[in-house]
């Protein structure tokens, strides 16, 4: 996984390929699943699927570094996800986890710079929730023969269905 890259397909990658990540609700969860989609795929090649990967997806705001007058000057951007991979030959559940990823920005006088921070907080979380999750399938595909598809008992947490 962190070794020199070969050329051409390599196993793991092949396997990254044929994961299909289904859809996440709302602008966030899009952007997590665009995010994710270039992750596994990134040359877009046309694999068949194998795999499915249902994501659950929950953001908070929380501020802090509160002023004598009560205003708040900072902020974190808390993403969490719980994922869970199945085979879809069949059906059973392989991996299943959860990533969570914290940034922060700071709360301006000027509303339209606090937004674009805010904004630009949760793109960060999300990326590094994407590769977190990235990371999780390729040690579990890199450590898993292609042929053997056994249900895994999630090492983590468990998990529910993504809603």
């Amino acid at each position: 996984m962190y070794g020199t890259p070969q050329s051409g397909d390599t196993p793991t990658s092949a396997d990254l390929a044929a994961v299909y990540v289904d859809q996440i609700p709302n602008r966030a969860g899009q952007e997590l699943q665009t995010e994710l989609n270039r992750l596994l795929n990134p040359s877009a090649t046309d694999q068949p699927r194998r795999y499915s990967l249902g994501v659950s997806f929950k953001e908070t705001v929380n501020t802090f570094a509160v002023e004598r007058a009560g205003f708040a000057r900072r902020a974190n951007v808390e993403v969490s996800a719980k994922y869970s991979l199945v085979d879809d030959a069949t059906g059973n559940r392989l991996l299943a986890g959860s990533s969570r990823a914290v940034s922060g920005y700071s709360v301006l006088d000027n509303d339209f710079s606090t937004y674009v921070a805010a904004g630009d907080a949760r793109n960060r979380a999300i990326v590094e929730i994407a590769y977190d999750i990235r990371n999780r399938l390729a040690g579990y595909f890199s450590n898993t023969p292609a042929d053997s598809s056994q249900a895994v008992t999630p090492q983590i947490d468990e998990v529910a269905q993504p809603e």
